[in-house]
């Protein structure tokens, strides 16, 4: 396996491919010589990983182009590892030998209102919700160091308490959950996520 390119980054700027903290040298190193793999555990941190928070207070992403044998391969993993995940020629092979399917879409964003609630006093941040998608995982994370002023490009309601909405569809089943501005842990939305209240 060689990594082509590598870069840790704001879900925001992925498109740019810029602003973020290039780890190619990182994982290079973190090639296993036995299996020619990265494997990366359940729970861990890239900002520990990798020794560095390149947008502090913003969700991150890992993006890595690498190849096996000549053939390119990508992976997109969050900064929290929600599952195990594996780069490389493990991977590479299991794609290859099976056959190739259409998408399953499990977890779809309708829409996402970061806000008090009250009309003029709120923004769309659809969008932005929908590119914190984990397609491998079909999860969201919301790290509880994630400052959703700075993410969603403002304060919509200054002095009031505020909360991010989600209107979103997994599985099949319409499903809603409201975030905090401030909270004291990290919110996934996932098949386990249900109706979750916060303190």
């Amino acid at each position: 396996m060689e990594i082509e390119t590598a870069m840790y980054t704001s879900v925001g700027v992925l498109s740019e491919y810029k602003d973020g903290l290039d780890v190619k040298d990182i994982l290079t190193k973190m090639i296993d010589p036995d299996t020619n793999t990265i494997t990366f555990k359940q729970g861990q941190r890239f900002n520990d990983v990798f020794g560095k928070d390149p947008a502090p207070f913003h969700p991150k992403i890992l993006k890595v182009k690498y190849t096996v044998g000549g053939v390119p391969y990508e992976e997109s993993i969050l900064e929290v590892v929600t599952k195990p995940r594996v780069i490389g020629k493990i991977a590479a092979k299991i794609e290859v030998a099976e056959p190739p399917k259409p998408p399953e879409i499990k977890l779809r964003v309708n829409k996402a209102v970061y806000g008090a609630g009250s009309e003029g006093h709120e923004c769309d941040v659809t969008e932005f919700v929908k590119s914190m998608i984990d397609e491998e995982t079909d999860c969201i994370t919301f790290p509880k160091t994630m400052k959703f002023n700075e993410c969603f490009g403002g304060d919509p309601a200054m002095f009031q308490t505020k909360t991010l909405s989600v209107d979103y569809t997994l599985n099949g089943v319409d499903r809603n959950v409201k975030i905090p501005e401030l909270r004291k842990e990290d919110v996934l939305i996932t098949d386990e996520c249900g109706e979750r209240r916060f303190q």
